[in-house]
């Protein structure tokens, strides 16, 4: 289980002196509780707070206050060797490949580091031969460099590095916009397939109320860095509790 307790977050803006200007409040009192077997959805509009949570559950950021725990234990105090585990037991997918693959390195490279992760008596060739057969890029030559790839391509691969350190958690931030409609339907179907097949709990990020609806079993509704709604998926769009809530069903069912 991750699990937050009040955890809030704040970024300061500051002159070139080092004074302070303003403070801007990213989440605010925010707890919650993420199951493994259990698909989940945080939405929200641009600046709710969606990114500034999953950057935070991953450990590029750190909270200004609460707790994150991964299995009762704080991840703020894991000891070097935790760390590796965690690392390995929660991974992330970004919005844009293009940015989150290595431009300078080959793709066969970008999938051994990711196998170096882990310890596993299968050769690490074999091991990216068969998850690229899972992402669907067989066919795809190993030697290719990120840009001599297409968008949804690349978006396969980062996928298929996340899969090779074989995560109990999948974080997954706002991994379809940068796609075309039709490949953002076959990266989804191919990521609920590998959830059940590899009893991954996926946390999907996103502003798509359409896409959350199809990828998770439960929606965690974000307004101005509170959590103001958490239901399960087929509940809230059909009960949904909060005006803000009604207001983003609106907008797609209008």
């Amino acid at each position: 289980m991750i699990k937050a307790t009040r955890l809030s977050k704040s970024f300061s803006t500051k002159t070139f002196f080092g004074t302070k200007l303003k403070e801007t409040i990213a989440l605010s009192d925010f707890s919650f509780s993420f199951e493994s077997g259990i698909n989940y959805a945080i939405v929200g509009e641009s600046g709710s707070g969606k990114s500034t949570l999953a950057k935070m559950i991953v450990r590029l950021i750190e909270p200004s206050a609460g707790t994150i725990q991964l299995n009762q234990n704080d991840i703020s105090l894991m000891k070097k060797g935790q760390e590796k585990q965690f690392r390995r037991t929660v991974q992330i997918i970004f919005q844009n490949p293009s940015t989150s693959l290595n431009p300078r390195l080959r793709i066969k490279t970008i999938l051994h580091e990711a196998c170096a992760l882990i310890a596993s008596k299968e050769n690490p060739r074999d091991m990216i031969k068969r998850v690229m057969r899972q992402v669907d890029l067989g066919d795809v030559p190993l030697d290719r460099f990120p840009h001599q790839l297409s968008g949804g391509q690349k978006q396969r691969v980062a996928i298929a590095r996340a899969l090779l350190v074989q995560p109990d958690y999948l974080i997954l931030d706002e991994p379809f916009s940068s796609l075309d409609v039709i490949v953002q339907k076959q990266i989804m179907d191919l990521l609920k397939k590998l959830s059940r097949e590899r009893h991954i709990t996926l946390i999907l990020i996103s502003h798509d109320l359409q896409v959350a609806r199809y990828i998770s079993d439960q929606i965690l509704v974000l307004q101005q860095g509170k959590l103001i709604e958490h239901q399960s998926t087929k509940d809230l769009f059909e009960k949904p509790q909060d005006p803000y809530t009604k207001k983003l069903l609106s907008s797609i069912l209008a």
